[in-house]
């Protein structure tokens, strides 16, 4: 699960890359979090790598088993 601040990172900028489009699934029953705030959450649907992008922050998630 990501918490964000949608004025320092809109959801409309959040990008998922997947070494494989079958890796990550997402979840959408997120219960709603008060504003400016947001939550995205997946899961892992196989081994891969993933690597989530904003304008101001990189993570890359392994998925190893």
């Amino acid at each position: 699960m990501l918490l964000l601040d949608e004025s320092r990172y809109p959801r409309t900028e959040l990008r998922v890359t997947c070494t494989s489009d079958d890796v990550l699934g997402p979840i959408s029953n997120v219960p709603p979090e008060a504003g400016p705030r947001y939550a995205v959450r997946y899961e892992a649907l196989k081994p891969g790598a993933c690597t989530v992008t904003d304008r101001a922050f990189v993570v890359t998630v392994e998925i190893i088993s």
